[in-house]
C-alpha cells in the first residue's frame, strides 16, 4: 500500500516567489494535449474543427493560431472603429494579466494598420504577420459604411427608361 505521507511534492524552498510560480504552471504544449479534443471554444460540423477562441485569427482549431500558444496574437475591433493588436511582453509577470500584455490600437486605415501589424509580427511572429494583416483588414472592412447604390439616370426627353419592346414572331 502506498503511504500519501511518502508522497512528496518538489520543493520550492528557498526559490524566489517567480521562480516558484513558474514550476507550478504547465508548458502550452501540454495544455494544449489536454484541451484539443474537449474545449468549449470547439465546433464541430461536416467533419471541419473550427474555434471561437477569441483570439484565434482564422477560426481554425489548431495549437499555433490558438490562445494557449506561448506567444500569443490578439487583434480585436474597437468600439469606436479601427482595431487593436495585443501581445505578450517577452519578460512579463506571471501573475499580472494587465502588465504582463502590450496593446496597440489602429484607427486611421486598414492599408497603414496592416503594414504596423506586418512590422509588429515580423520579430515577434513571423509566422502569423499575413494571417494577422488579413484579419485587420477584414476588421476594417466590416466597420467600412455600406455604400449605396444610386438609381442610373436616363438621358433623354423623359429621362425615363426606355420601354422594352415584345419581339415579333
Amino acid at each position: 500500500m502506498c503511504n500519501f505521507r511518502e508522497v512528496r511534492q518538489p520543493s520550492t524552498r528557498g526559490l524566489q516567489p517567480r521562480q516558484r510560480l513558474q514550476t507550478t504552471l504547465s508548458s502550452p504544449d501540454l495544455l494544449w494535449l489536454i484541451t484539443r479534443k474537449n474545449s468549449s471554444y470547439l465546433v464541430k460540423r461536416n467533419g471541419i474543427e473550427l474555434s471561437r477562441e477569441p483570439g484565434n485569427l482564422r477560426n481554425e482549431h489548431s495549437f499555433r493560431l490558438s490562445n494557449v500558444n506561448a506567444k500569443p496574437v490578439l487583434i480585436e475591433a474597437l468600439p469606436g472603429g479601427g482595431a487593436s493588436l495585443s501581445l505578450k511582453k517577452h519578460n512579463s509577470s506571471l501573475n499580472q494579466h494587465l502588465k504582463a500584455t502590450k496593446t496597440t490600437n489602429f484607427k486611421k486605415s486598414a492599408r497603414q494598420a496592416a503594414v504596423s501589424v506586418r512590422n509588429v509580427l515580423k520579430y515577434y511572429r513571423p509566422d502569423m504577420k499575413d494571417i494577422a494583416a488579413a484579419r485587420v483588414a477584414r476588421i476594417f472592412q466590416s466597420q467600412a459604411p455600406k455604400k449605396t447604390v444610386k438609381d442610373r439616370k436616363y438621358k433623354g426627353r423623359s429621362g425615363k427608361a426606355p420601354k422594352v419592346r415584345k419581339p415579333t414572331v
